[in-house]
């Protein structure tokens, strides 16, 4: 009878870092750069400082003017059409928000359509500022159910 040997070999290798997901970095996210809103006019400069307004009543948020020492940086692409094209055409203002991490990594992307008060002379309600709280509503929603995973 021919009998076998059983070996057991046990490797030991350091486990390499846990290298964290775009939702647990999107939960750690307190510093955020709006991209280009320093040289925004108009309707996309209130946009970025009605979203930062919001953002900052809703959480420690802060917004530093330069890329350094965010840990997000926001791009905002928004159309807001004239009264005519809001009235005649049923075309409705919105926005479109992609936040990333400085070296590219998407960790949120949101839009929003703000279709109260949009007829030919305007309306009670400030549009941009409807567009930034629809948004910051959607991202501070992400951040929470990025807090709320294991």
């Amino acid at each position: 009878m021919v009998g076998a040997l059983l070996a057991t070999m046990v490797v030991w290798a350091p486990a390499a870092p846990h290298a964290q997901t775009a939702t647990e970095r999107l939960n750690q996210v307190r510093a955020i750069h709006l991209v280009d809103h320093a040289e925004s006019l108009g309707s996309a400069r209130k946009l970025g400082t009605c979203l930062m307004e919001k953002l900052q009543e809703q959480g420690p948020f802060t917004f530093p003017e330069t890329r350094d020492g965010a840990d997000a940086l926001l791009t905002l692409e928004s159309h807001v059409p004239s009264g005519v094209q809001r009235g005649l055409f049923g075309r409705s203002p919105e926005v479109r928000a992609v936040l990333t991490t400085p070296d590219g990594t998407v960790l949120w992307e949101g839009e929003n359509k703000y279709r109260k008060s949009t007829t030919i002379w305007g309306g009670t309600t400030d549009i941009e500022c409807g567009l930034a709280n629809g948004l910051v509503d959607k991202l501070v929603r992400a951040i929470d159910d990025a807090s709320s995973m294991p």
